[in-house]
Order: structure tokens, then C-alpha cells, then sequence
């Protein structure tokens, strides 16, 4: 049986300041690890290619954010 996923997300990935590959067919964001601000792990989200994505800050307002839909 096989499964392919729209998302997968990973928390505490530890990956540190290394180059990233994806699986086949899959899209990765990253963000690393900042110890010296508290943050021990890592996290990686792995979007398959044909799901539509529209980045944005986490900082961003809502009304922005909205805008981008």
C-alpha cells in the first residue's frame, strides 16, 4: 500500500545549518534550530508538489495573510 501525502510536518528535526533534500515529488521548508534563543529543534514541512503553497510571515496581519488567498 502506498501513501502520498499532501503535508507532512517534523518538529525537533535537529538538522542544523546542513543542505536539505526532499523526497521525490515533494516540496521541503526548513527552519533550523536556534539554541541561543531557546529553540533546541528544528522543523521541516514537506508539501507534495501538486499542492498549492503561498509563503508568508508569521509576523504578518491578518489582513495581509488574507490577501494572499
Amino acid at each position: 500500500m502506498e501513501f502520498s501525502p499532501a503535508c507532512v510536518t517534523l518538529q525537533e528535526t535537529k538538522l542544523g545549518d546542513s543542505s536539505y533534500s526532499s523526497p521525490h515529488g515533494y516540496h521541503g521548508v526548513y527552519s533550523t534550530s536556534f539554541p541561543e534563543q531557546g529553540h533546541h529543534g528544528g522543523t521541516a514541512i514537506r508539501v507534495r508538489q501538486d499542492t498549492p503553497i503561498v509563503p508568508f510571515s508569521a509576523s504578518d496581519s491578518p489582513q495581509n495573510i488574507r490577501s494572499l488567498y
